[in-house]
């Protein structure tokens, strides 16, 4: 059992054949979570009665079931009943190594000051039998302690391996008290809460080991066709984000780098987005750039995209229509 207690927090809906291996990679441990809250986010398959009949009885795991409010509402019911003194949220369809626990043990241990365990993490794909993993691509530049999560930022953020992911760390419950607390949205609901995570965190360990792996799957909502909707609100998610960052941006030592390459992830996803899915970008999008821009101090390094967006985007509209012309003349082709 772990020295501290750690709640994981389980938001489900829909994953009845997913969800027994990830509980039981959490509960494989070899050092032990103290509980396990699973939210049954009104699910329509025979999750709920799935994890009754295997955890029902299990003392160290409490069930929550509760008409669906997608995964931001399923959070925020597991944030508001996990006692732990840190927190770990958990995608019901992926699976963690089984020495997460054991790792964040060892950190604290060292210094019970920390407020936040970072890890690496790896895609997988379950195809024809076989377990194929992609490439690691959020591992930290270094390994061991940071001062301040600004300074871990900093290090994803300009390696370009920063994830807006609730899943990638553990953090101390007690930081949330120097933030406003929020989901916003169904796609996006994590953002704004990982940004606040790192902008108000302390004392932070990094391990470059890969503690989590994520499954991807047809039709999941991280890999599913995106609409309007999807595209719109992503954008509004990266400017309450980027709202959120500007008045911390004299904490970096490389603060207009750190903006530079916030914006650019942001605006690029934009862009690639409303072409790709056809979708009119949003309103005043280029006049916000600019302004954005300016008020982070973003300059020349930013390049076309974010000092003449318009003309980044129609370089790149015209480049995917003639690409798109080109594979339709191909013969066979749909």
């Amino acid at each position: 059992m772990l020295d501290l207690k750690v709640s994981v927090i389980v938001a489900a809906y829909n994953v009845e054949n997913y969800i027994v291996e990830t509980m039981e990679s959490l509960l494989g441990q070899t050092v032990q979570p103290s509980e396990i809250v699973i939210v049954n986010d009104g699910s329509t398959d025979g999750t709920l009665e799935l994890i009754n009949s295997k955890y029902g009885d299990d003392s160290r795991i409490r069930i929550i079931t509760q008409e669906n409010m997608g995964v931001g509402g399923a959070r925020v019911t597991g944030f508001n009943a996990a006692t732990g003194d840190y927190l770990f949220f958990c995608d019901p369809d992926d699976v963690v190594s089984l020495d997460l626990f054991a790792g964040f043990n060892k950190a604290v241990s060292e210094n019970s000051d920390l407020e936040l365990y970072y890890f690496s993490k790896r895609s997988f794909v379950d195809s024809s039998g076989e377990r194929n993993y992609l490439r690691r691509d959020t591992a930290p530049s270094r390994e061991g302690w940071f001062s301040q999560g600004v300074e871990l930022f900093e290090d994803l953020i300009l390696s370009n391996k920063y994830k807006a992911t609730t899943w990638q760390y553990i953090f101390k419950k007690t930081v949330t008290e120097r933030f406003d607390v929020t989901f916003k949205g169904r796609a996006h609901e994590d953002q704004l809460f990982s940004m606040n995570i790192y902008l108000h965190s302390k004392l932070c360990y990094a391990t470059q080991a890969d503690r989590y792996f994520q499954r991807v799957r047809q039709g999941s909502l991280t890999n599913s066709v995106k609409d309007e909707h999807h595209v719109l609100t992503s954008y509004d998610a990266y400017r309450d984000t980027l709202a959120a960052l500007k008045p911390h941006l004299h904490l970096f030592n490389r603060k207009r780098q750190v903006a530079t390459a916030y914006m650019r992830r942001g605006v690029t996803w934009t862009i690639k987005g409303c072409i790709r899915n056809r979708v009119r970008l949003p309103h005043r999008f280029f006049t916000l750039t600019r302004k954005d821009s300016r008020e982070c101090g973003v300059g020349r390094e930013g390049g076309l995209l974010l000092v003449l967006p318009e003309w980044h985007f129609l370089a790149k509209k015209v480049s995917f229509e003639l690409k798109s012309r080109l594979r339709r003349g191909r013969p066979g082709a749909v």
